[in-house]
């Protein structure tokens, strides 16, 4: 069986236990860094928000000896979790009340996203772009849920580009705080705590002082740079100027410039990480900057009426 078929099947067995007032469709979805995904979509009339449910790693699954219909038990309960993990209110529609206090920003490679970028408002940074999302849930238990703010969405939510560029970098700072430590402790700590997966690997120099910007929850923490003054704060803390390590859409690393490491050899190990290390979806940048000494800063800029 291919994946094709695979995806018809699910789709049936899915439906059988959903029953007829749900409807499943198939769609092959484009995530970061123009990564395609295989989904399933399952829609009620009850509800406008239809949960994609990925289905390429349930068919190496099946592959693996796993049943169509315990898979297809699996697929429902992601379906029902996931309705679970939003307001019952968004349920029923979209509540786009006080919808600026709800967008935020977040980081991404420029280059490998011309074509998502060419249909949501964005900002170029040097060879990153800032998109914008809007966040449905975020909730310690339940889990964060949000969607990309394209031009289509932006008109239904009543917003403007200029509204959510004015708005998006304060509400990322206080939903999503930023964490800023040496990488050995944080690491450490957060793998004790959960916050960061078992194994995880960040990559760093023995001995060597290297500090760790991402968020609390350890996801999309590369738009921590946009926080308002957090390069400067940076500098202070650490007391040298620095050198930015986009090491994924996740994590910032920092290293201090007085340390006589070049930046050819943190270029290098920046991509050779990327290459083997960081999944090709949460691949940031190819470039390592220094601040404040080159031209680089990472700001947002609205556009001029």
């Amino acid at each position: 069986m291919n994946l094709q078929e695979f995806i018809e099947l699910l789709k049936e067995k899915v439906s059988d236990i959903l029953g007829p007032e749900y409807e499943i469709d198939s769609r092959r979805i484009e995530k970061n860094n123009s990564i395609e995904y295989d989904c399933l979509s399952i829609s009620h009339d009850n509800c406008n928000i239809s949960p994609n449910i990925y289905v390429n790693s349930m068919f190496l699954e099946y592959k693996n000896g796993h049943s169509i219909d315990a898979l297809a038990q699996w697929a429902v309960k992601q379906y029902r979790e996931c309705l679970k993990s939003i307001d019952d209110t968004n349920c029923m529609f979209l509540n786009t009340e006080n919808a600026e206090e709800k967008v935020i920003l977040r980081l991404v490679n420029y280059a490998k996203n011309k074509k998502m970028l060419a249909k949501c408002p964005h900002d170029k940074v040097r060879d990153l772009a800032v998109t914008y999302h809007f966040v449905l849930s975020n909730d310690s238990e339940k889990g964060i849920s949000t969607f990309r703010i394209d031009y289509e969405n932006l008109k239904y939510l009543n917003l403007t580009e200029e509204s959510i560029r004015e708005c998006a970098c304060k509400n990322t700072e206080r939903l999503f705080p930023a964490i800023f430590e040496r990488v050995e402790y944080l690491v450490k700590s957060g793998i004790e705590s959960g916050l960061i997966p078992s194994g995880h690997k960040i990559p760093f120099f023995d001995g060597i002082p290297m500090y760790l910007l991402t968020t609390a929850s350890g996801l999309n923490g590369a738009g921590c740079l946009l926080y308002d003054g957090m390069l400067e704060r940076i500098r202070k803390s650490i007391g040298s100027d620095y050198y930015i390590i986009p090491s994924s859409i996740n994590e910032i690393i920092i290293v201090p410039a007085d340390i006589g490491m070049g930046e050819d050899v943190l270029n290098d190990m920046l991509r050779s990480v990327n290459a083997e290390a960081v999944p090709d979806a949460e691949v940031l940048s190819e470039n390592v900057y220094r601040y404040p000494q080159d031209t680089f800063k990472i700001s947002v800029h609205r556009k001029q009426s």
